[in-house]
């Protein structure tokens, strides 16, 4: 369980990375290495939650975390992939883009 503050400390990191990927004209470039980068997170993130469910009683107070923490971060990491790198409806994407550029009906 040693892995769980550096893999907080590296989710850190990649939220700051993630906005700069969001805001990319062409992701083509770094696709590849995000993906790996995100991918690698989600495995050790599944690996870590896996563990604190094999030991419930280890008490992860005194490095600040929590289990719901851990899969908190895990449901991030997860919508995450899904965003990028799942089959998304165009339609759906074309009607957020008009909405967030002004032109579209939000429903409010």
């Amino acid at each position: 369980m040693a892995q769980i503050p550096q893999w907080f400390l590296v989710i850190k990191m990649f939220k700051e990375l993630e906005v700069a990927y969001t805001l990319l004209e062409d992701r083509s470039k770094i696709e590849q290495k995000y993906r790996a980068v995100l991918t690698g997170m989600l495995a050790l993130g599944e690996n870590i939650s896996a563990g604190l469910k094999d030991r419930p009683g280890l008490d992860l107070k005194t490095i600040g975390y929590c289990p719901k923490v851990v899969d908190a971060n895990l449901r991030y990491l997860r919508g995450k992939y899904r965003q990028w790198f799942f089959p998304r409806d165009t339609a759906a994407v074309e009607e957020s883009l008009a909405v967030i550029h002004g032109e579209g009906n939000s429903g409010i």
